[in-house]
Order: structure tokens, then sequence, then C-alpha cells
């Protein structure tokens, strides 16, 4: 019994991590793409910076809704189903950016993805919290934010590869 938990628990910490990495990754692709998205959509600088604060400003509300009222939530529903369902939707919105046909539809799928992309540290956080002792959080904290490093950059890179 041991061994099969030990196993769901460092899955379940590698899929955290994947997760927040390719959270980065989607992040990164759009600053080396900007000019190409503004071309594309038919807009402007300036509202792809409102975009972007606006998108900013969602993701802070959200990452203070599910962190106070996670807890909350996670007495009605299940935590892990919290967790798949608004992962599974920010992934949804960014792959239907493809589709977006103008700037107010790539507006709208990019603050819903906010939303949902907001679920994430709480969440997570609190899973590392319940799946691993206070000795070894602190690494596996760590470790996970290792993936932002490598999402980031990776996002960057493969974002400029992508455009080019």
């Amino acid at each position: 019994m041991d061994d099969e938990y030990e196993r769901k628990r460092r899955l379940s910490f590698l899929y955290l991590f994947l997760i927040y990495a390719a959270l980065f990754i989607c992040r990164g692709i759009l600053p080396a793409n900007l000019d190409l998205i503004r071309i594309s959509l038919d807009t402007t600088r300036p509202a792809i910076a409102w975009l972007m604060a606006i998108d900013l400003l969602v993701l802070i509300i959200s990452i203070l809704f599910f962190g106070y009222f996670g807890e909350k939530l996670s007495e009605k529903y299940s935590i892990k189903k919290i967790f798949i369902i608004t992962q599974l939707s920010w992934v949804a919105c960014f792959g239907l950016f493809v589709f977006a046909q103008n700037f107010l539809q790539f507006s709208i799928l990019h603050v819903l993805s906010a939303v949902f992309r907001g679920a994430y540290l709480p969440i997570a956080f609190a899973m590392v919290g319940d799946f691993y002792p206070p000795k070894e959080r602190g690494s596996k904290f760590g470790m996970i934010n290792v993936g932002l490093i490598i999402g980031a950059g990776g996002g960057l890179l493969f974002g400029a590869l992508l455009g080019n």
C-alpha cells in the first residue's frame, strides 16, 4: 500500500511540475510573436498592452479567489476535480486562440484563460502541502519553480522559433 501511495504521489508531483512548465511555455510564446499577432488580428500595440494588463489583473483576482475560497470549494467538491477542470479549461482557451477571427475573440479567450490559470498556484501548492511533510516541502516548492524557469525560457525560445 505504501509503495502504491508513493508512486501516485511522485506521479502527481510530476504532473504538477509539467503543468507549471506548460503554463509558462504558453505564456512565453506570446511576447515573441506580438507583431505577428497584432498584424493577424488587425489591432494596435496599445490594445495588446491593455489586454496584457487586464489579463494580469484577472489572474491576480483569480489567484486570490481560489486561494481564499479554495478550502470552501474543496469541502463541496473534490480538490482534484476542481484542479483538473480548471487546468483543462485554460488549455482549451489557449488551444482556441488559433481560431480567433478578431481581437475581441482573442481577448475573451485570453481573459478566460487567466481565470483558469489563477487556480493553479493555490491548488497546486496546497496539494504539495498535503503530499509532503514540512521537511520536504521546501525542496518540492523549489522544484516546481524550476518548472517556471524552464517554461518561461522554453516558451520564449519556442515562440521565437515558431514566429520565424
